[in-house]
């Protein structure tokens, strides 16, 4: 049985999904408005503390196994143009939740009666703890392995992976120098990478960067420190950063290597617990009948090897069977990497892969359990929450997947048991996009892309068998865009 929440939230803008238009195509419309395209043009200058198409998150901070999340980043995409730049939030989630319960106490809300709590723009410097300008239409944010550099592929201006240093510990943000007006602006150092030794190779960088995923250099080899990153382009290859920085120091990433052959529309890359880096893709091909799955392999030099890194892809599938074949979004992985859940549009559901075991045809994907969600599937979640099994009984709770898919279209969340289906929807929001869940908190943030939000919902009611509730949004939120219809 399913069970749905609604909140009271009475605003609707009209559904239709979120068409990302060529770089080319909204800078020139942008140009043609005055508007800026990259974070040295002059342009608007982006409001302190506005949420401005956000379009991914993720946690951050120093904190103990079990313990709460200090911080989230959020990435702001200024998607329309309407401003100068981009920016890179970091918030205080503790501040966050506070305000949520202080507006609970006040009486201006009651999430369980379904009237969810509001945290206007005013409200926002107060928990907001750094913010640093960049460029615009980045498309993701991920964290290395240490925690404190954070990196984003960024499509305005010259293109490519920008990279910001970050404080676990206080959430200050750092990417460069001061404007005019005192606020920080991505220098060129961190905007670009050293491709010395790419240059060696005869290798250049591609252009229109769409994913990235951070592999631990200890992964893919023993006793080795940094990250390896790959950066996904939207034509056809894909890009490999080595960052083995000091802590504290300015030295960046380092571009090394590039490799063609991959999807020419990827939307997703995630890295698998073994270290291969897996991309999703819209296919725009009308006659294309099939989902092809790429992963990615990162080798490492060693001593004696005339290579820095190589990139090389190590798998390809395709997911027959399944309607027609287009259109993958987003992937996630179980603890060991033997089961991939492969977010589809077509069709709108959770497609199961088992990578353990062998296909019956030799290129097709092994597929297990298919679990139809709402229209317009964007991105996927794995959590785990302890859930009692036996209620008062003697046994012990324990720690239960789920999976959390957004549907922007649907404008709602699904939550799936991997072996159930559909187990529970919170339905009422606007453009649901990138998640983040902090499990000890039992708590998800999931940004609004239409009307420029963050929503946070709680999980807790799972584990007893009842639906999410949304407490809030974070933000006043923007009028429906031409760009985001």
């Amino acid at each position: 049985m399913t069970r749905t929440q609604q909140s009271s939230d009475g605003h609707r803008a009209p559904s239709v999904r979120p068409g990302v238009l060529g770089w080319s195509l909204a800078c020139t419309m942008a140009w043609a408005s005055l508007l800026g395209c990259d974070v040295d043009n002059p342009g608007t200058p982006v409001p302190d503390a506005r949420l401005n198409f956000p379009i991914a998150l993720t946690l951050g901070g120093v904190r103990a196994p079990g313990e709460p999340a200090p911080y989230l980043l959020v990435a702001n995409s200024n998607f329309d143009l309407r401003y100068a730049s981009g920016s890179l939030q970091s918030y205080s989630l503790e501040a966050i939740e506070a305000a949520l319960a202080s507006a609970v106490t006040a009486g201006t809300c009651a999430p369980e009666d379904g009237t969810i709590c509001r945290v206007a723009d005013s409200e926002l410097p107060a928990l907001m703890r750094d913010e640093v300008l960049l460029g615009s239409h980045m498309d993701g944010l991920v964290l290395g392995s240490r925690g404190d550099r954070a990196y984003l592929p960024v499509r305005s201006g010259r293109g490519g992976l920008t990279w910001v240093d970050f404080d676990p510990a206080s959430g200050a943000l750092r990417c460069g120098v001061q404007d005019a007006s005192g606020r920080q602006v991505c220098d060129a150092l961190h905007r670009e990478a050293d491709g010395a030794e790419a240059s060696r190779l005869g290798l250049t960088l591609p252009s229109d960067p769409v994913a990235l995923a951070v592999v631990p250099a200890s992964r893919l080899a023993p006793g080795r420190q940094g990250d390896a990153l790959v950066m996904a382009h939207r034509n056809g290859n894909a890009s490999l950063f080595l960052d083995e920085h000091a802590a504290g120091s300015d030295e960046g990433p380092r571009f090394v290597h590039t490799v063609g052959g991959v999807p020419n529309d990827v939307v997703t890359a995630e890295a698998d617990p073994t270290g291969l880096v897996w991309l999703t893709s819209a296919a725009q091909v009308a006659s294309r009948q099939t989902r092809d799955l790429v992963a990615l392999e990162v080798v490492l030099g060693g001593p004696e090897d005339t290579f820095v890194a190589q990139l090389g892809i190590a798998r390809r599938m395709a997911l027959r069977g399944v309607d027609d074949g287009f259109d993958t979004r987003d992937l996630a992985f179980d603890e060991t990497g033997g089961t991939l859940w492969v977010l589809a549009r077509r069709p709108e559901a959770i497609v199961t892969v088992d990578l353990t075991r062998v296909p019956a045809v030799l290129g097709d994907a092994p597929l297990g359990p298919v679990w139809p969600v709402g229209f317009g599937p964007s991105r996927v979640e794995r959590f785990a929450l302890p859930v009692d099994p036996d209620g008062a009984g003697p046994r012990a709770a324990e720690a239960h997947t789920f999976l959390l898919a957004s549907c922007f279209d649907a404008r709602s969340l699904f939550v799936v048991d991997p072996a159930l289906g559909v187990v529970a929807t919170v339905a009422g929001l606007d453009g649901p996009f990138e998640m983040v869940v902090d499990e000890a908190r039992q708590h998800a943030y999931v940004v609004d892309f239409r009307l420029s939000y963050v929503w946070v919902i709680d999980l807790a009611p799972l584990a007893a068998g009842g639906a999410p509730v949304t407490l809030g949004r974070i933000g006043s939120g923007r009028a429906p865009s031409v760009f985001v219809r």
